[in-house]
Order: C-alpha cells, then sequence, then structure tokens
C-alpha cells in the first residue's frame, strides 16, 4: 500500500483465481471438498474502520474458483473466541450480526459493483453498488446459494453464484474488480481485502484486482414467477349502502420475470403484479397545502432505482423526475352523488402491466427503460338498485429512459433522461388531468483531482398540455398560486392549454472520509415547471443556494472513536428575486470507542417571507426561530438497544413553540427474535395557522388560527425467524393527534414591519360560535350582522395500521405469503387532546382486516 502525508491512490492488490477442474463443491458451508483443502488461502486484510490502514483485530482468508456457470467463494472469518460470533436470523438484507460480503466489479468501470454476502446465521446480504459510493440498493435479489458454518476457529462461508447473475464483457482474458469486506460485529469493526484510505474518495474505483478468469462466456438469465393469490376482506357493514356488505372474497393472478435480452441488458416484466404484502405506509397528518411524500416500497419499482432515478438537486431536495409512487396511485377524479345515492371508489388504480430494461454495456453506456400502463378506474354509483359507472381514473401510459456514459476513465459522466405520461381522457370530471406530460434533463459530472473534487450540473425542461381546466388546475396550485395579487413574475391565464418550464442545478464540492469537505450548491425551478404526473415538486418558482463546509475525524482518540461536524449557510429566493428565507446550521455526530453515538443540529431560520401560507393570497413576513435537536444511542452489540431524541423549535414574537421527544428500544432476547419499539410524543403551537379564505363583498378575508396539537405515535416491529428462508414479521402503529384552535384572526397587512400589525384577532364582540352548527361566524363591524363564517376546525385524528406477514421462500425465488392487515381511522372534532379518551375512541372504530394468501413459482434457466 502506499501511505503518506496525502494518498492519491491504493496500489491494487492482485488475486489469480482457477478454473475449477472435476466435480463442483457440494455447498454446505463445510469447506471438506479438496478444492478447499489445497493450496494457499489468500489473506492479509486490513482494517477499514474505525483503524483505517491497520492490522484487523481478526484474520480473514479466502478462496475463487470459477467453472462455466458459477463462481465458487470460500471465505474463513478467524475469531479466537467463536462462542462470541453473532449469529442474528433476520428477513434477506438485514445487515446484522457478523457478515462478510465479495463485491466484484465484473464490469471493470471502477463504478458498479454486484455484491453477495452473508451473516454468520446464513442471511444473504446481496445487491448491487452502481455510483461507486459503497452504498448497496439492496432491492436486488439474484438468485445464487450459500451456507455458513461455525467452526473451532471462527466460522466459514461457502458461495456458489451462478454466471448469469452477473455482468461483464466477453472478452477471452478478463479482469475484474475485486473487493472482500468482513464486518466484525462485537468490535464494529470492518475490514477488507483491498485497504481503501479514508483519504481518497470513492469505494469501486478501489478495489484489487481479479486475473484468472479466461473464456468465461456471459450467461442470459431467464426467470419467470407466475403468482396466484387469494383475498377475504372483513369491514363495517352499512345498512342500505350495497356497496358495504361487511365481506369480500377475491382470487387473482400474474406474471413476474427477468429475461436476459443480451448479455448486457436484463428485462424486467410485471403483469398485473400485486404487492399485498408491502408494509403499509405511517400515518401521517399533514396540515399544509403541499403533497407528502412516501417512500417507495414495491420491489419491482425498488431494484433499479439507482439508475432510474433523477433528482432535480443533487439529494438537497426530494424534487425527481421520477417518483414512482405515481404508477398505481389512489384514483384522482371524483364523482357528483345525487341524494340517496351510493358510491364504490378503487382505493388503488390498477397496473396492468409494466416493463424495465436496464443494463450497462463494457464501453460504459448505462441505460433505462420503464414502461408502464395502468387501468380506466371506475367508481359504481348505485340509486335504488340503478348502477352506473364514472371514470375516477383514465387509462394512463406511464414512459421513461434514463441513460448514462461514462468517459474519460469514469472521470467524467454525461447523461440525460426523458419522460411522458399519456392519459385517455374521455370523461368531463376528469378534465382537470393533464392529458399529456413530458419532461427531458441533461445532467454532467465531472470528477478532478483524483475524485475528491467533483462538479455536477444538471438541466431539465418540463412541458404539459391538456384543456383550460386542467391548466387553471395548475397554475392554482400551490405549488405556483399564480392567482396572488403580489406575484409580479407571472399572471393567471385561464385560456392557456399549455404549460412549460424549466429547471436547473449546479454543484461543486470535495467529498472525502477524512479532513474537510466543502461545497456549494445552487438550484432553481422556473414558475411553469411541472414534474407531479410522473415525478415529484413540491415546489415551483423558486431559486435557492447553499455553501458548506464540514471535518471529520476517522482515527480513534480519547475516548472517541471518530466524529463529523458541518456548518452551512443557505438561502432562498422567489421567482421575483425577494429573499423569502435565509438559513444556517451546524450539526456534528460523534461516536465513542463505547459504541455509544451522539448527534446534535442547531439552526437559526431568519428573514422569512412565506408566498404560499395564504394558499393564493399575498406573501407574509413569519418570525425568524431558532431549532436544536439532539440525539443518543447506545451500544446496538448488545441484545437491548436505546435511542432517545429531542427536538425543539422557538420562533419569535412568542408566535411559535414546539418540540418532539422520540425514543426506540430493540430487544434481540434470541438470535432469532427482534422486538422493536418507537415511540414519538409532539406538542406543537402555531399562532398562525391557515383556517379558511373568505370574502367580503369582492375582498378577500385570509382567516387564521391559533393552533394547539398534540401528537403521540407508536410503531411495534416484532420479527421472527425460524430460518433465514422462513420468516414471521408483525407491524403494528397506533398514531393519535389533536388539534385545538382559539385567538381567530384576519391577515390585515402581512408584510407590516411589526408582527403584531399583520393581523387583526377578533374581539369576542366580532365573533361567535354555533354549537348546533359547528360555525363560527365574524361581524367585523360587531354589528350583529354575520359577514363571513367557518367551519370549526379543531380535530382529533385517529388511525391503527398493523400487519403480520409470514414468508416462506421454499425455493430459490420461489415463495409463499399469509399475510394479514388490519387498519382503523376515526375522526372527531373535540380538539382537546386526551390519550386515554382517544386510544379509546381509535379501538371503537370498526376495523378493516384482509387476509391474503400468495403462492408464487419461479421458473429459472
Amino acid at each position: 500500500m502506499v501511505f503518506g502525508v496525502i494518498t492519491l491512490f491504493a496500489q491494487p492488490k492482485i488475486y489469480t483465481t482457477q478454473k475449477l477442474i472435476g466435480n463442483a463443491p457440494d455447498i454446505d458451508g463445510y469447506l471438506d471438498e479438496a478444492i478447499w483443502q489445497q493450496g494457499l488461502w489468500e489473506g492479509k486484510f486490513y482494517q477499514n474502520s474505525p483503524n483505517n490502514g491497520e492490522t484487523p483485530s481478526q484474520q480473514t482468508s479466502f478462496k475463487i474458483y470459477y467453472d462455466d456457470d458459477n463462481i465458487y467463494v470460500a471465505i474463513k472469518s478467524y475469531d479466537t473466541k467463536p462462542d462470541k460470533i453473532e449469529r442474528r436470523l433476520s428477513r434477506r438484507d438485514g445487515m446484522t450480526g457478523d457478515r462478510i460480503a465479495i463485491e466484484f466489479d465484473s464490469y471493470y468501470d471502477k463504478r458498479t459493483s454486484f455484491m453477495f454476502g452473508v451473516n454468520a446465521a446464513g442471511v444473504k446480504n446481496d445487491g448491487i453498488i452502481v455510483r461507486d459510493d459503497g452504498y448497496p440498493d439492496l432491492t436486488a435479489d439474484p438468485i445464487w446459494f450459500v451456507k455458513t458454518q461455525i467452526v473451532a476457529d471462527g466460522w466459514q462461508a461457502e458461495m456458489k453464484i451462478p454466471v448469469s447473475q452477473l455482468r461483464f464483457n466477453n472478452d477471452d482474458d478478463k479482469v475484474w474488480g475485486l473487493q472482500i469486506v468482513r464486518y466484525f460485529f462485537r468490535n464494529q469493526e470492518y475490514d477488507t481485502w483491498q485497504n481503501v484510505p479514508d483519504s481518497l474518495s470513492g469505494w469501486v474505483r478501489n478495489y484489487g484486482k481479479l486475473y484468472g478468469i479466461k473464456n468465461l462466456k456471459p450467461k442470459k438469465v431467464a426467470e419467470l414467477a407466475p403468482y396466484i393469490l387469494g383475498k377475504a376482506e372483513n369491514y363495517k357493514k352499512e345498512e342500505g349502502n350495497p356497496f358495504a356488505k361487511g365481506r369480500e372474497f377475491g382470487i387473482d393472478a400474474g406474471l413476474d420475470g427477468k429475461i436476459g435480452i443480451s448479455n448486457d441488458f436484463t428485462l424486467d416484466i410485471a403483469i398485473n403484479p400485486d404487492f399485498g404484502q408491502v408494509e403499509a405506509d405511517p400515518s401521517q397528518l399533514n396540515l399544509t397545502a403541499y403533497e407528502t411524500y412516501y417512500q417507495e416500497k414495491r420491489p419491482f419499482f425498488l431494484e433499479g432505482r439507482n439508475i432510474t432515478s433523477y433528482n432535480l438537486g443533487f439529494g438537497f431536495t426530494f424534487d425527481n423526475l421520477f417518483y414512482s409512487r405515481r404508477i398505481g396511485r389512489p384514483p384522482q377524479g371524483y364523482t357528483t352523488l345525487q341524494e340517496g345515492e351510493y358510491v364504490n371508489i378503487p382505493e388503488r388504480t390498477k397496473i396492468l402491466g409494466a416493463i424495465k430494461l436496464t443494463g450497462k454495456t463494457k464501453k460504459g453506456w448505462s441505460l433505462a427503460i420503464v414502461e408502464s400502463f395502468t387501468n380506466n378506474e371506475k367508481a359504481q354509483i348505485n340509486n335504488n338498485g340503478d348502477v352506473r359507472e364514472e371514470s375516477v381514473e383514465p387509462y394512463t401510459n406511464y414512459f421513461l429512459a434514463r441513460v448514462q456514459k461514462d468517459i474519460n476513465k469514469g472521470n467524467t459522466i454525461i447523461g440525460g433522461i426523458i419522460t411522458n405520461v399519456y392519459r385517455d381522457i374521455n370523461s368531463a370530471n376528469l378534465e382537470f388531468l393533464n392529458t399529456t406530460a413530458s419532461a427531458a434533463g441533461l445532467d454532467f459530472q465531472q470528477f478532478l483531482n483524483h475524485k475528491k473534487h467533483v462538479l455536477r450540473v444538471n438541466y431539465s425542461q418540463s412541458y404539459i398540455s391538456g384543456s383550460k381546466e386542467a391548466m387553471l388546475y395548475q397554475q392554482l396550485s400551490s405549488r405556483r398560486y399564480y392567482q396572488r395579487p403580489d406575484n409580479n413574475s407571472v399572471s393567471l391565464d385561464t385560456n392557456i392549454t399549455s404549460l412549460a418550464g424549466s429547471s436547473g442545478t449546479i454543484q461543486f464540492a470535495k467529498e472525502v472520509n477524512t479532513g474537510f469537505t466543502y461545497g456549494t450548491f445552487f438550484t432553481y425551478r422556473s414558475s411553469g415547471f411541472e414534474a407531479n404526473d410522473l415525478g415529484y415538486l413540491q415546489l415551483a418558482s423558486y431559486l435557492y443556494g447553499d455553501s458548506y463546509i464540514g471535518y471529520a475525524i476517522t482515527k480513534p482518540f480519547s475516548i472517541f472513536r471518530r466524529m463529523s461536524f458541518e456548518s452551512d449557510m443557505s438561502y432562498y429566493f422567489d421567482w421575483d428575486g425577494n429573499v423569502t428565507r435565509l438559513y444556517a446550521d451546524n450539526k456534528g455526530y460523534i461516536s465513542f470507542r463505547n459504541f455509544w453515538n451522539f448527534n446534535y443540529h442547531f439552526a437559526r431560520t431568519f428573514n422569512i417571507t412565506k408566498n404560499t401560507l395564504l394558499r393564493g393570497g399575498p406573501a407574509i413576513k413569519l418570525p425568524s426561530f431558532w431549532e436544536y435537536q439532539f440525539s443518543l444511542s447506545t451500544n446496538n452489540t448488545k441484545k437491548l438497544v436505546g435511542t432517545i431524541a429531542w427536538w425543539h423549535a422557538i420562533h419569535d414574537e412568542d408566535s411559535g413553540i414546539n418540540y418532539e421527544l422520540s425514543g426506540q428500544i430493540n430487544y434481540r432476547p434470541i438470535n432469532s427474535l427482534n422486538i422493536s419499539v418507537y415511540a414519538k410524543y409532539g406538542d406543537y403551537f402555531n399562532e398562525l395557522q391557515y383556517v379558511s379564505e373568505e370574502a367580503v363583498g369582492q375582498e378577500a378575508r385570509y382567516v387564521f388560527g391559533s393552533l394547539n396539537r398534540e401528537t403521540l405515535f407508536f410503531a411495534l416491529r416484532i420479527d421472527f425467524n425460524i430460518s433465514p428462508e422462513f420468516t414471521l414479521q408483525y407491524y403494528g402503529s397506533p398514531y393519535i393527534s389533536g388539534g385545538l384552535y382559539n385567538d381567530f384572526k384576519r391577515i390585515d397587512d402581512p408584510l407590516a414591519n411589526q408582527y403584531i400589525d399583520r393581523f387583526h384577532t377578533y374581539e369576542p364582540n366580532e365573533i361567535s360560535y354555533s354549537d348546533a352548527n359547528e360555525i363560527y361566524s365574524v361581524s367585523e363591524n360587531a354589528n350583529g350582522s354575520t359577514d363571513y363564517s367557518f367551519y370549526n376546525p379543531d380535530f382529533n385524528f385517529k388511525q391503527f395500521r398493523s400487519n403480520f406477514v409470514m414468508r416462506w421462500e421454499y425455493r430459490a425465488g420461489s415463495a409463499f405469503y399469509l399475510v394479514w392487515s388490519q387498519s382503523r381511522t376515526g375522526i372527531d372534532y373535540y380538539g382537546e387532546f386526551e390519550y386515554g379518551k382517544d386510544i379509546q375512541n381509535l379501538f371503537k372504530v370498526f376495523p378493516t382486516d384482509v387476509l391474503m394468501l400468495k403462492f408464487s413459482y419461479r421458473f429459472m434457466n
């Protein structure tokens, strides 16, 4: 290895494999075949952390052989105290306990590698690293075989990796990148065969080399997995409602597949896919005008997301041209009911079919194409036995194409993306939807100074078209509010049938693992930019910049294992050039030698002007505020692990005070059982919470209130793993939130210098409340006549979501699922948060129970 004051590169180690002659080994983990007994084992590992470059606490060695169909790997993880080896059972990719992994850069592009890992209990951890950052996409579940055994001097793993699960060129004499990683659990130590000094950036580019693979021909993967499922649903019966009979039964079938189109490209197909085994989204209460962002959990869309993703802000924002939750979303349309009518609306839009083509060529071209087609969902409306249908989601086609090219030995990466959505709208109640939506983007990365510095740039354009109603809907949306009276950059146009805009981002940064890091970043979204047909965009019409500097110490000293600190300053402008927010913060992370961890975060937000708070009204100035956040976690090598966190925000002018206290306990009484309990309590006071927009003649009145809200959230997870292939999981989560409004007020002068002059709080003789109608009435002149009124906004929201999943992978790639889920949702309007009363009321709500049996069988070449 090369060490010095500054290490520019690591001298690559070399391992030369041999072709297997004779019988292949039985994959049982015992390593008693002749091929493992003869010859030398490769060793000499290094610590990657905490003491980078030093001798590991325990040694590791390995051997690799291959034949025309498989790669065979044996890894010995020596341990002087084998009784302390941590053999934790979990679901696949649990990443817990003592574990090892082998990583192949079989493309030899120094960016992409295939990881095959296992822990001492035999649980697989596998995935693909596509961006040279060392973080694998664990959603890919390749078909391969591994067994582990505890032996007198440690533990060992024996692997058989089919050649069809790797991607490589057709050269006769191959060179692959190679890395072996061991995680020594009780010391929280990462060891690697090829040392990667902390002073270097990247991961895959610093691999060692694998020689000796000759005349190995690529194998095209061919896998088909048909499934069949049965489903029973029990819910509250409604007398007189023909759609709420209390019970429903159904049966369905579909097909998933993976086909090798060529050596470089794989086609994934899904016909009528089902994701009933996927865990439900966590409960959230959104009091803003913005859309909630939910994580993707469906396997078809998760696999390959590192390729399909096009983040508009390089991770500084959620904005993305591809947000796969759009596909199969709840229907967006509405129905108009007459008195006495009942309606049945599908919960989700059915995905009729989807394909995904992904791959990478020897010459550095990466490609991803996604095509999906969803159903025309219809609501059924019953009027005294006469049933009619109204479309609530049209037939829709979603398309994405993403390409990237590595040039200059991976120091330069250029790429592009195209997305398109087309809706077959033939119903008047769906005219508010865009008929077509297209977006295109270009991105560029240039690495400098041995890849320690990077320049990133992207530029995107969007174009949507549809009816005048659809374009009006877009202009009035919370992303734009073209109707704002102080919006000088754009104006509302009721006659347009299309809208276009652009987005751009530039970043320059130093990215290394130790020492100083820094960067600067700027991004914008024009007023007409729109991505929400297939992407995610929370806000348009803004400019945002950020500069930061950090310092990391990765060598242990005193009582510390490692620590890092970062400070940054950011600024926001609207499209008229007005400063809308300034933000400064400092945050840090400290890891101690006893494996406890501490995080802190301090921030100040100031010069705040919000263009969206009045939801189409003028901009309003808001008081500055401080934020403080701390968290402490205990030693995660223990059976009992805890984390506690505190967040506190204090707004100037006594206009708000918020805090959250959260904690989590993980308890593993035996290796096969893990119990996790998470709880969060929040108490929030906001003096300016939007209530409604009313009118007096032609003048708008923006009504706000002081909101006192309390929220309590629990999540219980129980994982019982009978074996790596047979697992039981339970998730249960009650969520309770109560909000009580008082001190109602109207906005008078939103940009006044003095905070108190920006609004008028109604006097007792100006506002009255009717218990019978639950309506507040306002008489601005206190003369008894009502100028306008609004409903009581107090709320008590309660929700319980749970699911139980039994999963048995009875053969590689084939599984049987038994799934039970239950949900309860209720809402009251007394406002006061009373945990005992609220939890009782929650479990008085009649539940919706769903029982599902799903059977899949994978056919493989």
